[in-house]
């Protein structure tokens, strides 16, 4: 699995991003929209909706791996901080999310 620097654009919600990905030899992505492997967020519109996604925007992305697109077209993801920990696990590990199992159903 590749690993690739990525700088986020726009966060959608707490599992929901928009980053221009960078694939090395100045050659750019842009706009490619990512979902967060493994977790979910809870829905906009809700207030625990929008503490995920406020908690999103706080983090610095600095990487991706990706797993594949899911039924929407939105590349799956593992989200990398800066000093290689997972932002994936750390919005679960702060309550912003849960895990998800490949049935789809939280744990």
């Amino acid at each position: 699995m590749y690993t690739y620097r990525v700088k986020v654009v726009r966060v959608i919600d707490g599992d929901t991003l928009v980053a221009d990905v960078d694939l090395g030899f100045k050659i750019w992505l842009y706009g490619i929209r990512f979902r967060l492997a493994r977790v979910n967020a809870p829905e906009l519109g809700t207030p625990a909706g929008e503490r995920a996604k406020d908690a999103m925007r706080g983090r610095a992305i600095a990487t991706v791996s990706c797993t594949g697109l899911d039924k929407w077209g939105r590349w799956l993801g593992e989200m990398y901080a800066h000093d290689g920990s997972s932002v994936n696990d750390a919005m679960v590990k702060d309550g912003f999310a849960t895990h998800v199992s490949y049935g789809g159903e939280s744990q």
